[in-house]
């Protein structure tokens, strides 16, 4: 569980979702991790995110769709793990996920169900924390 209070996020027709969701800089917080590191995480151009933030307004669908996935994976892996072990998990190249941080699987559907696969895994105590092997 974080010691930080979600804050709403904009997401534009998905408002409903947003308001147990942390946005980008409380996310980065949960994870030990800056706004920018994830941000490039998620594919989110920083210019795109200042933009908004500046503006007030909502990441545009696929942006604010991979920031909803980022959250999911943090909520899920925080039900699995200690938030700290978590955090760890979802920054770390992992080779049950070819060699991918968990994180970065919130960019798209599939990879983002390939990593909830692996939270189930670990509930189901099979090792889905292998690091990536070095080449």
């Amino acid at each position: 569980m974080s010691v930080i209070a979600p804050r709403p996020v904009a997401f534009g027709k998905r408002e409903s979702r947003a308001r147990t969701r942390l946005d980008v800089d409380g996310l980065a917080a949960a994870l030990n991790t800056t706004p920018t590191a994830l941000l490039a995480a998620l594919n989110i151009p920083r210019s795109s995110y200042a933009e908004a933030k500046a503006r007030g307004a909502s990441l545009g669908n696929a942006h604010a769709d991979a920031l909803y996935r980022a959250n999911r994976l943090y909520e899920s892996a925080c039900q699995v793990l200690a938030s700290g072990a978590a955090a760890t998990w979802l920054l770390t190249t992992n080779g049950y996920l070819s060699g991918v941080a968990p994180i970065a699987c919130a960019r798209s559907t599939e990879q983002y169900e390939d990593a909830l696969r692996a939270i189930e895994a670990i509930a189901a105590g099979v090792a889905a924390w292998a690091p990536a092997r070095s080449r």
